[in-house]
């Protein structure tokens, strides 16, 4: 079993970008959302009564995650109509793959990720390093495209759909 980086005492603190990704979300058009990597399962507070809220994490912070150890042959097991990959895809040792089951099990991904165009300094905790291009690449790869991106101070966030579900991608900048 390889050693994940992420530690179980880490701590959560991403309110803002948690508001950063709900407002690329139109929850009025969704009934289910898986939340990879949901630590506290923060981003709860922003999803909508009647919205099934489904938190995969590593980690037990709520009883109602499911524990998965996406590093060590662990996959989606449920089908949503949105994923969140916040903060989850730089811990992956294989995002490309990752990435390919994620799009098997919904229509949109939205999340965040630290690109080596934009974060000369990498985590040390972080496993891999990924390029926009890259990113977009693997999403191509599962018929998916960039939907919006959204830089807010330190963070950027994301919104990936299948391609069939929209017209060419924008860029919003706030």
């Amino acid at each position: 079993m390889a050693e994940n980086t992420w530690k179980e005492d880490f701590p959560y603190n991403f309110s803002m970008r948690n508001q950063m990704i709900s407002e690329l979300i139109d929850f009025a058009q969704v009934r289910s959302l898986l939340d990879l990597g949901c630590g506290n399962q923060d981003l709860r507070r922003f999803v909508p009564e009647g919205v099934k809220y489904t938190g995969y994490d590593l980690y037990k912070h709520c009883p109602s995650t499911v524990i998965k150890d996406f590093n060590n042959g662990d996959r989606v097991s449920d089908d949503a109509d949105v994923a969140v990959c916040s903060g989850f895809i730089e811990y992956l040792r294989d995002p490309r793959y990752m990435i390919a089951d994620i799009c098997a099990h919904c229509d949109t991904v939205v999340g965040s990720y630290n690109y080596t165009d934009d974060v000369k300094k990498r985590s040390e905790i972080w496993v891999n390093a990924l390029s926009r291009g890259e990113l977009d690449g693997y999403f191509r790869e599962n018929g998916f495209a960039r939907r919006a991106e959204i830089f807010r101070g330190d963070d950027t966030v994301f919104a990936y759909a299948r391609v069939s579900l929209f017209t060419p991608p924008y860029t919003l900048i706030i």
